[in-house]
């Protein structure tokens, strides 16, 4: 499926060109039971929106969290060797889509808060050429 401009969201003002909304792919109101069944949600639901997540940072202590982003988040970072090859690229454009999954004690469930759904590159119609695409099962 892929995801155009005519699918943003009415609630982000003032897109650019190459900004693309995917926050009415995931909704806050939904709770899962543990953190695989949040993680596999997730990521069924941005396969479906044109990327992939990858985990960010991952607390599993006092307050249990999980923070996603997408996979074109960050910076390329720069070795300090020289390489064989000059002409290597990134797949990184410091993308700002996060969503943090955390624990709801009281109900003993997982829930969602979209930190920030736009990402600042073009959604891809198919999964070639994601690094995470050969890790997929066949329920994604």
């Amino acid at each position: 499926m892929k995801v155009e401009a005519l699918h943003v969201n009415s609630d982000v003002s003032n897109l650019r060109d190459n900004e693309v909304d995917t926050t009415h792919f995931f909704s806050s109101q939904n709770t899962w039971k543990d953190k695989d069944e949040y993680l596999g949600w997730v990521r069924r639901q941005s396969n479906m929106a044109g990327f992939t997540v990858v985990i960010k940072i991952s607390c599993a202590i006092s307050n249990p969290m999980l923070d996603l982003v997408c996979e074109r988040s960050g910076e390329h970072k720069v070795l300090k060797k020289k390489l064989k090859y000059k002409a290597t690229g990134s797949r990184k454009y410091g993308c700002l889509f996060n969503v943090r999954g955390y624990i709801v004690k009281e109900e003993n469930a997982w829930k969602l808060d979209i930190l920030n759904g736009v990402h600042n590159h073009e959604m891809c119609p198919y999964l070639e050429g994601h690094l995470l695409a050969g890790r997929l099962t066949e329920d994604d």
